[in-house]
């Protein structure tokens, strides 16, 4: 016990001296102008619509709670940001797209967005990105929505942080979007969980929890992605497919697994961990193109996917250094990484480093 408190000791002592430069380098760029919404008091605007019509691009909107009932359109590079996720609520009224995004480099965080329209013709998603490059959807609950989050020919985004639950056609749908990561969302309870449609390739999909879809848990229709330490739970049919795409990280140098399957041991009854690696030493066959060659044995701990910033299934000191390295950083900066934004509050600060060294020395599944 004294050995490994003095260990953590000498572990901060060595990450303060490495964060010092981060300190100094830390003004960057005056901050943007924030605008306040407030439904219901004293702010700049009382809609959000207002707001991004009125904002320059990169400017900050900042939404108070409350229940907002409107289809916004964010077609200018802006941050839109609510105060507290579950009484922040942006509410289609069945009338479109909740959120539609056509601009570059647009942040949409921390928000319920719910009750889309069920007409094609008005528009059927919870968010929808058009056309749009470097946006990041961080931390939203989506609900009620025909489909939770849509990509449309829309490259390297980050979809991250999210839940998409009850009852959608789809939670994530990709068409012709290529190079997003998608990585530690909840999606529950819907048809399809994540559909790769025509044209999507290069997509990073990791650490996600996949549960309950009624159809299938990935539906890819394209190849080229790579799927890994995500878990797949009680999905009628967990995969899919009619393409081929990389089920494991075996392409990486220390690979260190695949996903999670809650059907492996049934699937698999005489599959056995080899060793205490984690590892099950029965391929997961998906078909004869789709094998996940190092299928996890057991369920890995949300908690310490969420801190292991280089996917070596061990919370050690390059996932401490990762952090540090992107140490006050935050989307669209030089050094932001979105996985070490572990607080999920779109920069990486002190507690995000506090909370991997909390799971310092810890190994999954």
């Amino acid at each position: 016990m004294r050995d490994g408190m003095l260990s953590k000791i000498a572990i901060i002592m060595l990450l303060t001296a490495m964060l010092a430069p981060a300190f100094i380098i830390q003004q960057v760029k005056a901050a943007p102008k924030t605008w306040t919404v407030d439904d219901n008091g004293p702010a700049d605007f009382p809609t959000i619509q207002e707001a991004i019509n009125a904002a320059n691009p990169g400017d900050y909107i900042y939404v108070i709670n409350g229940t907002y009932v409107e289809n916004v359109v964010v077609n200018k590079t802006v941050w839109l940001v609510a105060q507290q996720q579950n009484i922040t609520i942006i509410d289609g009224n069945e009338a479109g797209t909740v959120i539609s995004v056509t601009a570059d480099n647009v942040i949409v965080s921390g928000f319920t967005i719910q009750n889309s329209s069920s007409s094609p013709g008005l528009g059927i998603y919870g968010i929808y990105l058009n056309d749009s490059e470097g946006s990041v959807i961080n931390n939203n609950n989506l609900t009620d929505n025909i489909c939770n989050i849509a990509l449309n020919n829309s490259n390297n985004n980050e979809i991250i942080h999210n839940t998409m639950l009850t009852y959608a056609d789809c939670g994530l749908n990709l068409t012709n979007s290529n190079d997003n990561d998608i990585a530690l969302n909840l999606i529950l309870d819907n048809k399809v969980g994540i559909s790769l449609g025509e044209g999507s390739s290069g997509n990073n999909i990791t650490r996600n929890e996949i549960k309950l879809s009624s159809q299938c848990g990935i539906l890819a229709n394209s190849s080229g992605n790579i799927i890994f330490h995500n878990k797949f739970i009680n999905n009628v049919k967990q995969v899919l497919t009619d393409s081929i795409n990389t089920w494991d990280n075996s392409t990486t140098p220390g690979a260190s697994g695949g996903n999670y399957w809650s059907d492996y041991l049934t699937r698999y009854p005489s599959a056995k961990e080899i060793g205490n690696s984690g590892i099950g030493d029965t391929p997961y066959v998906i078909d004869e193109s789709n094998i996940d060659i190092y299928p996890l044995f057991r369920s890995p701990d949300s908690s310490l996917l969420l801190v292991d910033l280089n996917d070596d299934r061990i919370i050690n000191i390059l996932d401490l250094y990762a952090v540090v390295r992107a140490f006050n950083s935050y989307p669209h900066s030089s050094r932001w990484n979105f996985l070490a934004d572990t607080d999920k509050d779109l920069r990486v600060s002190i507690k995000d480093l506090m909370l991997a060294l909390m799971k310092f020395g810890k190994k999954y599944p």
